[in-house]
């Protein structure tokens, strides 16, 4: 699996702290699978957390729900 991750600090991604409160962090992970010589398109999926929140941390997370 190939992963990219990337996080930023709520209030510098747009969020509103009136709509989200307890919002820390703002993030993405792009990731494509292969499986012999076929590759999935990349897909993207975003979160939003209320702990601060690493892109290695953020990886790992999905990597123990992905395993």
């Amino acid at each position: 699996m190939t992963q990219i991750t990337w996080t930023a600090p709520a209030h510098t991604a747009a969020a509103n702290p009136e709509e989200w409160p307890n919002c820390k962090t703002m993030a993405m992970v792009a990731s494509a699978r292969q499986v012999g010589d076929k590759t999935s398109d990349l897909e993207q999926r975003y979160y939003i957390s209320s702990r601060d929140m690493t892109p290695e941390a953020l990886a790992m997370n999905c990597f123990a729900q992905n395993g």
